[in-house]
């Protein structure tokens, strides 16, 4: 069994992502949402999610915390109608002003080993330039 303990700190940013993604979940219309708690607790709209957190998160084994790294799916070309291409060289999908693609889907292939760094660095690639969302609204944690 892996023995990974959180500090405080780290277990009050868990909950409060939990609450920011139960947040935006409910807001594009889940009538429910099932988190990854090994209680099996399933939270509704009308309950108080920074209560529900801080009760069901108190140590690391309470939340799964978990990745997968899909590799291939999106491909990436300058030309949105060239195979099925679906982000351009930027990572950007094509047709949108605002929407970035910076996983491993947009690898040509499985590169067979675990592709966190190379994802960092195509997230670090399309952001690093200049800021992507300069002139895009973008939601503001109260909206969600």
């Amino acid at each position: 069994k892996l023995d990974m303990r959180l500090t405080e700190e780290e277990l009050v940013v868990v909950r409060k992502a939990m609450v920011v993604a139960t947040k935006m979940h409910f807001a594009d219309g889940a009538i429910e949402v099932w988190p990854a708690l090994s209680s099996g607790r399933v939270v509704y709209p009308h309950e108080d999610f920074e209560a529900v957190y801080a009760e069901e998160i108190q140590h690391a084994d309470d939340i799964t915390l978990s990745s997968a790294h899909p590799h291939g799916g999106n491909p990436m070309h300058a030309d949105p109608h060239a195979d099925n291409s679906v982000v351009d060289l930027d990572c950007r999908v094509h047709g949108t002003a605002n929407v970035l693609v910076t996983d491993a889907s947009v690898f040509p292939s499985c590169i067979r080993v675990n592709a966190q760094l190379t994802t960092m660095a195509m997230a670090q690639y399309a952001t690093g330039h200049s800021d992507p969302f300069a002139g895009v609204a973008v939601l503001e944690e109260a909206e969600i």
